[in-house]
């Protein structure tokens, strides 16, 4: 499937110049709870799938990269892969999406050494709280389909009272809150996670490589 994606994709134009590695979703449950399954689905979506789709476009990144800085016409790259402060902080009834995400943060510096030479720029963005379906509270009933399961999106209505957030309170679900432990004092929004995206798919990050980018309005700790 990456590979029949990268094609098309590829075939569609001239060639790829842009990958983001944004799918994903959680489904938490404490260690001693958590199935085989959950765990699996988890390294599937945030760290497999990626890695098949950049394999799949080695092609078009790293070989055509280091044909053209041989003649002499560099053309820079872009891979933005979308972590999380999980992956440093590890949130209680999240370790299969944290694990996943600090797998996609080693991959991300091992890919931006492998593939320098092309010219190609390999950074993450680890995102903090963002105001998405899937930072709603359970009770909101977003759901996913996966695999044929219906999964319920969303964070536990208890872990966002303990988070200072009052799980019952009606409110646009995208809109940004307050967030007690930010630098900004609030959380952050789908139009700010994407702003940071796009820098680093820009020219404007040519010379950033290799590097996780914390997006989370300076706050210590969350989800995205």
């Amino acid at each position: 499937m990456p590979d029949a994606l990268v094609e098309f994709a590829a075939g569609a134009g001239e060639g790829i110049d842009i990958i983001v590695n944004s799918a994903g979703y959680f489904w938490d449950a404490p260690l001693h709870h958590m199935t085989d399954e959950q765990f699996q689905a988890m390294i599937d979506i945030h760290l497999l799938a990626p890695f098949r789709l950049c394999r799949a476009a080695a092609p078009y990144f790293r070989d055509a990269g280091r044909a053209e800085a041989k003649e002499g016409t560099p053309r820079y790259r872009k891979i933005v892969n979308v972590t999380s402060l999980a992956a440093s902080f590890g949130p209680p009834g999240a370790g299969n999406y944290a694990a996943a995400k600090a797998g996609l943060i080693g991959l991300t510096k091992t890919l931006a050494s492998e593939w320098g030479p092309s010219n190609v720029n390999v950074n993450a963005v680890a995102f903090g709280v963002i105001q998405t379906r899937f930072g709603a509270p359970q009770s909101a009933q977003q759901t996913i389909q996966v695999g044929g399961r219906e999964i319920v999106l969303g964070v536990p209505d208890k872990t966002l009272a303990a988070m200072g957030f009052d799980p019952t309170e009606e409110r646009d679900m995208f809109a940004p809150r307050p967030m007690f432990g930010s630098a900004l004092g609030r959380t952050g929004t789908i139009q700010e996670a994407a702003d940071a995206i796009l820098w680093l798919a820009s020219p404007l990050s040519n010379f950033v490589t290799g590097q996780v980018i914390p997006v989370s309005g300076g706050a210590r700790g969350g989800l995205s």
